[in-house]
């Protein structure tokens, strides 16, 4: 068996665990494998090779094959937060496989190839209809009526309520209960569109919250806070330099501000301009001298400088602030660990013997 076979069958033992865990059925366990070995031999088709190239990380793999399960089956309960507490893999990593998953499977909402029995029967879309952007709503929120202003006041403080408990996808149901309205103020509609687009970028739904936080920026440009979170969106996607471009805006229209000093600083130095990248994450800490996640940024950022002594100082005053964030703590663990294992591999003369560019390992660690 090759390391690729070998891969795609731990994925499968995974998934099993998971499922064994859950106390799923055989039928929905039936559905998780088969959305696996669909997705894996569809891959490597459009791959023109025999097996996918990498199954690495297997553990956010079979996560994702769940959460697609639960998706496509209407497991509310089955978040991508349940999931990866069970297999300590991150949201952003299932959302990024699921995702891939469903391209390259061209899945539906309510695909049925990938429904149990029981959820065909009952068909949950007699209840329910798809936005023009890709979003599942109960019949009775589409419907339009004119809001009065305390109906107004009362959705924005309960969108509030919801994104503030995490619960991204009702923020966004409450949010276009307002745009659905007709004949609200032009500001009324420009922070709905804001709150959706914020919404959207928690919930890793990267061009929805382009399409929405574009929307809002076209009915106020010098609001910096609509250009930061268009920045961060950018960023999180992938796309450094539009990042960077809509950050660059929101600084000029707020210089003083730590959260978009931080982002920047992260885009910047995590793009190649380390040290513009550094000294803005070190504006933001001097403002914000308390912030663990300011502090935690530029530990990271110094760890890939291999400024190890820097990096421990900064993440250990980050622990003790916050010393039950997990975060906070996973990132202080996470930077010890690489320090100990480029000593060795320093010691060992690996590094210099791999030739790779300071901007290459930059990338890994990045990675």
């Amino acid at each position: 068996m090759d390391k690729e076979t070998e891969a795609i069958e731990l994925v499968k033992l995974i998934i099993r665990k998971i499922c064994s865990q859950n106390k799923f059925s055989k039928e929905e366990l039936d559905i998780c494998l088969k959305i696996w070995d669909d997705f894996t031999n569809l891959a490597c088709r459009q791959t023109g090779k025999r097996k996918r190239a990498s199954i690495a990380k297997p553990e956010a793999w079979a996560a994702a094959v769940i959460y697609t399960f639960g998706r496509a089956n209407f497991k509310n309960k089955l978040t991508a937060d349940t999931i990866r507490k069970t297999l300590a893999v991150t949201r952003k990593s299932i959302y990024n496989k699921f995702s891939e998953i469903k391209d390259v499977l061209k899945m539906k909402f309510f695909d049925t190839r990938y429904c149990t029995k029981e959820v065909l029967e009952q068909n949950p879309l007699k209840e329910l209809v798809v936005t023009e952007d890709g979003f599942i709503l109960p019949k009775e929120v589409t419907v339009k009526e004119e809001l009065t202003d305390e109906e107004v006041l009362s959705i924005f403080k309960e969108a509030d309520k919801q994104a503030k408990s995490s619960n991204y996808g009702k923020a966004v149901i409450a949010y276009r209960k307002v745009l659905q309205a007709p004949n609200q103020d032009i500001k009324i509609i420009e922070l709905a569109h804001s709150g959706i687009g914020e919404a959207y970028l928690n919930l890793y739904k990267f061009d929805l919250a382009e399409k929405h936080l574009k929307e809002a920026i076209k009915m106020n440009q010098t609001e910096p806070s609509y250009h930061y979170l268009l920045g961060c969106n950018y960023s999180n996607w992938g796309k450094s330099a539009k990042g960077i471009k809509e950050l660059r805006l929101a600084l000029a229209l707020n210089p003083n501000h730590p959260p978009i000093l931080q982002a920047l600083g992260w885009t910047l130095h995590f793009s190649g301009k380390r040290e513009e990248g550094v000294r803005l994450l070190k504006k933001a800490l001097e403002l914000d001298p308390k912030n663990p996640l300011i502090l935690c940024d530029l530990g990271v950022a110094y760890a890939s400088e291999y400024k190890f002594g820097e990096a421990i100082v900064c993440l250990e005053e980050a622990v003790k602030i916050a010393p039950d964030d997990s975060y906070v703590t996973d990132t202080y663990n996470h930077v010890k660990f690489f320090e100990q294992t480029f000593k060795q591999l320093s010691k060992r003369n690996i590094l210099q013997k791999s030739n790779l560019t300071k901007d290459k390992q930059l990338k890994l660690w990045n990675h």
